[in-house]
């Protein structure tokens, strides 16, 4: 026991704290863990239905669906459905799940692709968290998220739990294809 309070108290203390404190509350952050989790697993989705309607090695999936872009993929991804899939349920929860795709990456990338910071008027500000100081939350909604690409592009933190959401419905629309072409 004493040994596992030793391990967990070494792993705190070499923890480096960011160049600048994330001011977001402790289930901002876990939403935005699980955010970019439920992205992997769409990405893990999209391959592995075009794997099964094309009958093709994961390798070659994955090859074909090789771009950056979710949306390029998930472009790619549809076409190959449309042409391929002959079975309107499943087709029809395809483009479903398309049509979720570009709101959900945008989403997505207002999020992973941003700086968190503390909104002041119109303006914002980042908060310096010196190595080895204390990284003290926020309360909730209290942060934005500002694009890096372009810092005129600000959301609120409370989008993220419905971009998150959106993501989930994503992946299960996903999976529910994936499964149609599994066997018992």
């Amino acid at each position: 026991m004493r040994s596992t309070q030793r391990s967990a108290k070494i792993a705190r203390r070499e923890r480096l704290a960011p160049a600048f404190r994330i001011p977001l509350a402790g289930s901002e952050l876990q939403a935005l863990g699980e955010l970019c989790a439920i992205q992997g697993q769409c990405e893990h989705l999209l391959v592995h239905t075009l794997h099964y309607v094309l009958d093709l090695p994961i390798e070659t999936a994955r090859t074909m669906l090789a771009s950056s872009s979710i949306h390029t993929n998930a472009r790619v991804w549809i076409e190959v459905l449309r042409a391929k899939c002959r079975d309107r349920s499943i087709l029809e929860t395809a483009e479903e799940a398309f049509s979720l795709v570009e709101s959900t990456t945008k989403g997505r990338n207002d999020f992973v692709h941003a700086i968190f910071a503390t909104p002041i008027g119109n303006m914002w500000m980042l908060d310096v968290a010196p190595n080895g100081a204390k990284h003290r939350r926020s309360k909730e909604n209290q942060a934005i998220a500002v694009r890096t690409r372009d810092i005129r592009k600000k959301r609120p933190v409370s989008d993220l739990v419905s971009v998150r959401n959106d993501a989930a419905k994503l992946s299960l629309l996903l999976s529910k294809i994936a499964s149609e072409f599994l066997p018992d």
